[in-house]
């Protein structure tokens, strides 16, 4: 997959931080921007965009097809 490869309606679990506090979100259909290496932009329906490292210890992108996308995409 190249950069800048946008895929739509992907499952995705990944670990928000907060103040001082950690939680692990999980969201059903989230669109999923490839932006640089090891590098993803989750975009949501009604939040901001978030930047996510690919070699976190805590995170999952799933397609419908069952596709894996952090093992697709990591270098």
């Amino acid at each position: 997959m190249a950069y800048g490869d946008k895929i739509l309606n992907v499952q995705a679990e990944f670990r928000e931080f907060r103040f001082k506090e950690s939680c692990v979100r999980f969201r059903k259909s989230v669109e999923v921007v490839h932006v640089s290496r090891n590098r993803v932009l989750l975009l949501f329906p009604r939040k901001p965009p978030v930047f996510k490292s690919l070699t976190a210890k805590r995170i999952s992108l799933l397609t419908r097809e069952g596709r894996n996308l952090v093992v697709e995409w990591r270098e």
